[in-house]
């Protein structure tokens, strides 16, 4: 039995890709793991979103159990747009046990790190940091930003000759300055820095960064170069906060005229932590803390691989010092963590790698392998933080929420809604269509339609005798709906909600009609109104995991999420081939709370995963027998009928 487990979610972790790099040896942590234990793909459940699967990995619950079948929730009575999307891995919306709640019920702590399931509900949960959704950070200050003279990226600065510096060189060349100001995402006023671009012999080499007009006080970058950390204070509605700011300079011109100043995303000193006074420790400790902001920073052109690069060692080394930290000074129990960069990747490379998505082009593919392979390397840096944690009494697991597979088409049900009548538009102030949920028959929530039904939405239409019959009606439409380039089926499934325990969905907030696209379709949503595109299915690229089937997979990608286990208990070197039992996440919580003795959560509904453990088996272990050979039976005259089961035929 272990006496504690390390659980390193690292989100959307390819099963195919892990293999692969792994096999290339370039996840030496993650191939030692796998080694000393199993590695397994794991069927995800659908839909095959982020908040659904983190929080079955948390509860071992389905999502009609849990509650979270979409980006939040929907309860009949309110709104369409009502789903609390923000709240969507929060504890306010989980109506199932977690796991460290059970764990508390025996007197056993848990270490959360950027996990689901704030706000606090047991106070033997340590909360750093709240993970809320992609590009969203709860205790960000202030997203990460650029700074340039260029009209493409960034915020743009606004150079002319310095004025009023003083302790210039005097071969500095035709000073420049310019003035920043760090403004908070949430309002209220920061610190505002001068600029000064200046160099020697004709050429710009560096950038000065001051509180003040002062060169002797100012920071010096030349490209490449990051400042230290600036500690400055922050004006908020609620109070004064004091946070760590810093620079690199990425890009500077000889001439000047390209200049691009990169920012890191600012979080506050003390804060983030539940209990709160944990933050000003950890940052004493091991310096300012980073969430992953750098990510969009990247895709959005503002700073090469290097920097991301940088700012990701950084994250990961302040993630495993603080990490240990925290499980030997409370004697956790249990620790889990979320990092989610692998999916903001494979959104953007997959399509580029894998030859069955629409945007595949040989040309761009070495690139996108690339960095998809030194992304994985990222991750594996964070699992050989995590797992020195363990000791040979720990449980360590790696576990993603699902994968990452490519798209071919968009798939327009608005449009084809708008076609039917179902759905209604109307122009807005501004002359733009829009949807008019009022006048409309139907709406469509992620993979979920509601019949805008009077008596229980707020602005129903819909007469209860007609309900069952436009509900058939939408149904046969979805199910005979074809992709006009090769005639196949654009919806895998549809079906109506009483219909759907089968997927894990029931309760009285899922869909009246619940569907899933068909493999390398994908959604569009009503900004083809804005795009002026009309059609209901056109191409498409990127990659994408939640409107396809769990079990959505290519030659070079897959939609299963990856399940690695390795420690007391586990059997070692076991890679589970597709041809065995399928394994779900539903099962990861009461497996481990099978080998760490604790309680199971009240809803939990998975297994254990006896095959995974040692001695464990998946089929009834027995000795041979010899097989039953049974007596001829005499033949009999019978009528001809049908063949159906055997207690049909005469």
């Amino acid at each position: 039995m272990a006496r504690r487990a390390i659980v390193i979610g690292l989100d959307a972790m390819s099963p195919k890709l892990t293999l692969r790099f792994a096999k290339e040896g370039i996840l030496p942590n993650i191939k030692k793991l796998m080694d000393k234990g199993v590695f397994a793909k794991a069927l995800p459940c659908y839909p095959v979103w982020t908040p659904t699967n983190w929080t079955t990995i948390a509860t071992g619950a389905y999502p009609g159990t849990h509650g979270i079948f979409m980006w939040g929730t929907h309860k009949p009575g309110r709104a369409q747009e009502e789903q609390g999307g923000r709240q969507a891995v929060s504890s306010s919306l989980c109506e199932a046990e977690y796991i460290w709640e059970a764990a508390a019920r025996a007197k056993k702590k848990t270490v959360l790190f950027y996990f689901l399931g704030y706000p606090q509900t047991t106070d033997k949960a340590i909360h750093v940091d709240w993970f809320m959704n992609p590009g969203g950070y709860y205790f960000e200050l202030c997203p990460a930003a650029c700074y340039t003279n260029q009209d493409t990226v960034g915020e743009r600065l606004s150079f002319q000759p310095s004025t009023g510096w003083r302790s210039l060189p005097k071969d500095s060349t035709k000073p420049l300055e310019a003035r920043i100001q760090v403004v908070p995402r949430s309002g209220g006023t920061g610190p505002t820095y001068e600029l000064l671009l200046t160099g020697a012999k004709g050429r710009y080499d560096r950038v000065l960064i001051s509180k003040e007009k002062d060169s002797d006080k100012a920071a010096t970058l030349r490209m490449g170069e990051w400042s230290e950390w600036l500690y400055e204070e922050f004006r908020l509605d609620q109070g004064t906060v004091k946070a760590p700011v810093r620079f690199k300079l990425v890009e500077l011109s000889e001439d000047g005229r390209r200049l691009r100043l990169y920012r890191s995303q600012v979080y506050p000193l003390e804060g983030f932590t539940v209990p709160a006074g944990l933050a000003r420790t950890l940052t004493k400790r091991f310096g300012p803390y980073l969430n992953e902001g750098v990510g969009e920073a990247f895709y959005r052109g503002w700073i090469d691989w290097e920097t991301l690069e940088e700012e990701y060692r950084y994250q990961i080394k302040w993630i495993g010092a603080a990490s240990k930290y925290l499980m030997e000074s409370t004697s956790a129990t249990l620790y889990f963590n979320h990092w989610h960069f692998l999916d903001l990747l494979q959104h953007y490379c997959l399509g580029k790698v894998d030859p069955v998505g629409g945007e595949f082009d040989p040309s761009e593919a070495d690139e996108a392998w690339d960095r998809l392979r030194r992304g994985y390397a990222l991750a594996d840096m964070l699992v050989g933080e995590l797992a020195s944690i363990a000791d040979e009494d720990t449980l360590a697991i790696v576990v993603s929420d699902h994968g990452n597979s490519p798209n071919r088409k968009r798939v327009s049900l608005v449009n084809l809604f708008l076609d039917k009548g179902w759905m209604h538009a109307s122009p807005g102030p501004d002359g733009k269509m829009r949807l008019d949920p009022a006048k409309s028959k139907a709406f469509i929530n992620s993979l979920h339609i509601y019949i805008n039904l009077k008596g229980r939405e707020p602005a129903g239409i819909v007469p209860p005798e007609e309900y069952e019959s436009l509900r058939n009606e939408i149904v046969r439409t979805l199910r005979d709906l074809r992709d006009p380039a090769d005639g196949g089926p654009a919806i895998f499934l549809a079906v109506k909600k009483e219909e759907a325990g089968f997927m894990g969905m029931w309760g009285e907030g899922v869909g009246d009609i619940i569907f899933v696209y068909s493999p390398g379709h994908a959604w569009s949503g009503p900004e083809v109104l804005r795009l002026g595109e009309r059609r209901t299915i056109f191409p498409s690229g990127g990659a994408n995991h939640g409107p396809q089937p769990p079990w959505t997979e290519t030659e070079t990608s897959s939609n299963y999420a990856t399940l690695i286990m390795a420690g007391p208990g586990i059997r070692a070197g076991k890679v589970r081939q597709d041809s065995e039992p399928s394994i779900a996440l539903v099962d990861l919580v009461p497996t481990i709370c099978h080998v760490l003795g604790l309680p199971l959560p009240q809803q939990s509904q998975g297994r254990v995963l006896q095959e995974l453990l040692e001695g464990g088996s998946a089929t009834k272990p027995r000795p041979p027998v010899p097989n039953l050979i049974l007596p001829a039976t005499p033949p009999r005259k019978a009528a001809t009928k049908f063949k159906g089961d055997v207690t049909d035929e005469a």
